[in-house]
């Protein structure tokens, strides 16, 4: 029996992803017909973290205090909860952030049901079924890199952009074809998983390339590296164009809260040298005391929204009070184009070949016993050859 075979049959316990719905919350509200709590039960709870008292305060609709905890993490169980705003069942941690002092919400969840609130979310589920299906499979290769490469973590993905959005809302208002042709992209791809060597690949993904992709490493100094390249797939149509100008002072402010670094007033702004996409990796302030400084472009999306800078394939245009960023293209540029992938699965090509594609140097192989490979991806022991 091969390594990867005798891997995937070693463990039989099942795991799940650990998600993290809520971050950089003071308070925590909760309304449900039967909170099980290590002390009790309770219909509606607000939940804040004491840090002086290192406890968690748990304070029922009253404001009566039902039990305090004494730990990082308080673990509670409800079935058709509301917890702020949304509706959830089953088991929940809450997490004592110590670097933000705040409270993170995780939900442990199953990676195929965790893909039903994924894919509509991230791709219209009206595109073409290879087309999703290769999103499936680029989503699920990316919440398993996330396992494998921040165990230090509290939780594995955010729910947010910031590593792939999740809302199951967009899956349960979907009409029945719909919701049958998401649960046959995640079915039909159902222990399919990239691979680089022994490593689940990084599969970043984005909404519009502009006609050409990125080097992670040059978008995020990653440790994962592989050449863009030019993409006929993706639409170059209006689309893919954009606009978006702001005052100088409200720029210089931005630049102020991203690095608390207050200068002053910007008179000059230039675009860093681009990247062989045509991407700008950073851009020059020049300030009235004669002070420059460098600003990476994904922390200047990052402060002035993501939807407003919709890339970094931009150019600047600097006028009396304002700056004008025009440019193309919607996302960091790195790994699958969405607009592409549907171009490529409209012109008939399987999902198979759009993964091929969009990530040339991975390998695309079927997972047969689920639990033991993630149970051995958590351990930091995968090897697969």
């Amino acid at each position: 029996m091969s390594l990867f075979l005798s891997l995937l049959v070693s463990i039989s316990m099942a795991q799940e992803i650990r998600l993290r719905l809520l971050h950089h919350q003071k308070s925590i509200p909760v309304l449900a017909e039967n909170i099980q709590l290590s002390e009790g039960t309770a219909q509606a709870l607000t939940i804040t973290y004491s840090e002086p008292q290192k406890k968690w305060l748990v304070l029922n609709q009253k404001n009566n205090g039902l039990s305090t905890e004494a730990a990082k993490t308080l673990e509670l169980k409800a079935e058709n909860a509301i917890i702020h705003g949304r509706k959830l069942s089953g088991k929940f941690k809450l997490v004592w952030n110590e670097k933000n002092k705040s409270i993170d919400l995780i939900y442990p969840m199953d990676i195929d049901k965790y893909l039903l609130g994924v894919l509509p979310a991230e791709m219209p589920a009206s595109w073409p079924l290879e087309a999703l299906k290769a999103q499936a499979v680029a989503s699920r290769s990316y919440v398993l890199a996330q396992m494998q490469g921040q165990t230090h973590r509290h939780f594995d993905v955010d729910s947010s952009v910031m590593d792939q959005v999740f809302n199951k809302k967009k899956f349960e208002v979907l009409p029945a074809n719909l919701k049958e042709k998401i649960r046959a992209a995640i079915l039909q791809t159902q222990k399919e998983v990239l691979f680089k060597g022994n490593r689940v690949y990084k599969t970043y993904f984005h909404a519009r390339c502009g006609g050409h992709t990125e080097n992670p490493k040059l978008v995020w100094n990653d440790s994962w590296s592989w050449n863009g390249k030019k993409d006929p797939y993706c639409d170059l149509g209006n689309a893919q164009n954009w606009a978006y100008s702001i005052s100088i002072d409200s720029l210089a402010q931005a630049y102020a809260d991203d690095t608390n670094e207050n200068i002053g007033t910007i008179t000059k702004i230039v675009a860093g040298k681009k990247t062989n996409s045509g991407r700008s990796d950073h851009i020059f302030l020049f300030f009235e005391d004669g002070r420059i400084r460098k600003w990476s472009s994904q922390n200047l999306r990052k402060s002035i929204g993501f939807s407003n800078i919709k890339s970094t394939l931009f150019n600047i245009v600097l006028n009396k009070e304002t700056v004008s960023f025009r440019g193309k293209g919607f996302g960091h540029g790195v790994g699958l184009c969405q607009f592409g992938s549907r171009q490529m699965a409209s012109l008939g090509k399987k999902h198979s070949e759009i993964l091929e594609f969009y990530y040339p140097d991975a390998q695309l192989r079927s997972v047969f016993q689920w639990p033991a490979f993630l149970a051995k991806l958590q351990e930091k022991t995968l090897q697969v050859k």
